[in-house]
Formats: C-alpha cells, sequence, structure tokens
C-alpha cells in the first residue's frame, strides 16, 4: 500500500477493504495519536467504543502511538463478544516495524509483545495492520478527530515519561539554551550560521563540503595565513580593510573583476 500516493485516495481505500478482507475478524481497532502545542493526546475507537488518554506533554508522537496500540490491545478481552482473532489499524508505520523487533529495550513495546503471546496461548490472534493516513479511511478519521480533540479536553490520564523522550525534552532545552547564547555572539561565524543547527549539503562530496564550510567562516589560507608566518593581516586593496573571512575575499575578487574588465575592453 505504501507504493501509491495520498492523492489516490479511492483506490487505496479500496486496497485497504481487500487486506482487511483478507484478515477475517472479530473486531477491528483504530489508533492514532496527537502532538501539538496544545498537548499529546492518543485514541483508540472502533467497535462503538472511544477511549481518550491524555499523555505527558514532553511524551513523543511515536511513544504516544505506541501507548495507544497497548490500549488497544488490553482492550480486547475485556469486550463481551467471544473474540478468536482481532484486527488494530494504526497509522505509525515505525510502531508496527519496532514491535516487530525481537529484543527491544523500549518498556512499551514489551509490554505489547507479552500481552501479544498471552493472548495467543488463549487462542487469541491479534493482526497490526498499516493504514494510511489522509485517505478518509473512517475508522482511522475517527482516531484522529479523538486523539486530536483529546489533547485540548482531556484531563491527563498518564504522567509516565520514558527516558529517551525525556533525554529528548533536556537535549532540545541545552539547544535552545546554546543557540540563545549563540545569538549574542559577534563573530565572524554567526554572520553565516544564524542558529546552531548543522547545514548540510547533501550534493556535495565531503571534501568540497568542508572547503566550502571553511571558506563561509573564513578559516582559508589567505586569511589566516598571516598567523603562521607572524606577519600582518593582508589589506584588501579594493576596500583598504583587512581581510578578515573567505566571503568578503570572494566579494573583493569581484568588484576587481568588474572593475578591470571595461580597462581591458578599452585596451583592445
Amino acid at each position: 500500500m505504501r507504493s501509491y500516493e495520498k492523492n489516490e485516495t479511492a483506490k487505496t481505500q479500496q486496497i485497504f477493504s481487500e487486506i482487511l478482507h483478507k484478515h477475517p475478524h472479530d473486531v477491528a481497532l483504530y489508533t492514532d495519536a496527537s502532538r501539538s502545542s496544545s498537548g499529546v493526546a492518543c485514541a483508540v475507537v472502533g467497535n462503538d467504543l472511544k477511549h481518550i488518554y491524555k499523555l505527558n506533554d514532553d511524551t513523543s508522537v511515536f511513544t504516544a502511538e505506541l501507548y495507544s496500540i497497548k490500549k488497544a490491545i488490553q482492550i480486547i478481552p475485556t469486550l463481551t463478544v467471544n473474540i478468536r482473532k482481532a484486527v488494530i489499524c494504526t497509522d505509525s508505520l515505525s510502531s508496527i516495524v519496532a514491535i516487530n523487533q525481537m529484543y527491544s529495550s523500549n518498556p512499551i513495546i514489551q509490554e505489547i509483545q507479552e500481552t501479544i503471546t498471552k493472548l495467543k496461548d488463549k487462542s487469541v490472534d491479534i493482526i497490526i495492520i498499516w493504514t494510511p493516513s489522509h485517505c478518509d479511511i473512517q475508522g482511522n478519521e475517527e482516531a484522529d478527530f479523538a486523539a486530536r480533540d483529546g489533547a485540548t479536553s482531556c484531563q491527563l490520564v498518564k504522567t509516565f515519561l520514558l527516558a529517551n523522550d525525556l533525554k529528548a525534552k533536556y537535549k532540545n532545552q541545552l539547544k535552545q539554551k546554546w543557540n540563545r547564547h549563540w545569538n549574542l555572539q559577534a563573530t565572524v561565524l554567526q554572520t553565516f550560521e544564524k542558529t546552531i543547527n548543522r547545514t548540510t549539503y547533501t550534493h556535495l562530496r565531503r571534501k568540497d563540503e568542508v572547503l566550502l564550510r571553511r571558506l563561509r567562516i573564513g578559516h582559508t589560507n589567505i586569511t589566516h595565513n598571516y598567523l603562521l608566518n607572524r606577519t600582518d593581516q593582508p589589506i584588501c586593496e579594493v576596500c583598504n580593510v583587512t581581510v578578515n573571512c573567505g566571503p568578503h575575499h570572494i566579494k573583493g575578487q569581484e568588484i576587481y573583476t568588474r572593475t578591470a574588465q571595461p580597462q581591458h575592453t578599452r585596451q583592445q
């Protein structure tokens, strides 16, 4: 299903329906998660039920998606009908991939795997199916709306925070602090790098990327050779100021070329 474009909604819906038909089931539950400035929440809908869980604001979407899948699996044994096969539909492909890993250190994934195994021992099969998002698949749309609504309207029901999410929180805080400090610096480097985020040039070889970066920040033989030779800092012949960065040298060369070209033409 991943090979189809999202704008092919009707075809995607048909394929998803065919996949569900290939897996006969007694119940199908849809899960989704939402993270915004309003908060984090996840939801489980289907079989005339709707469960919404508001999580800690620092919870990642990945963790919220996993939590909704875990709750869906835990809900299945509580249903009154005699269930032998259940389908859980999620639009989080990364969650499905993670759950399929044999040895995971993630506690939520471990709970999911353990619960699936216990239900399997009781002759209850759990099948997790990837559902494309934003394709007007009813269950997925209902879960998406419930999760987004839960981030603002529900009371916090779970205060847990995984180590990876906590690490990401403090890493982001340190990065913001570093960035604020960086913005207060009055250096040549700050002129070209407005933030501390790394700028990459994917179309360049590493050798060329290093050359371009050194040229941008002014760490070149032209601008810093005087330090090694213990001589005076070079003066730009065009601007009559010290050459302290590579871009200044390039700009000076452009000015020199533009001023020299007409003279060359007149000589001809």
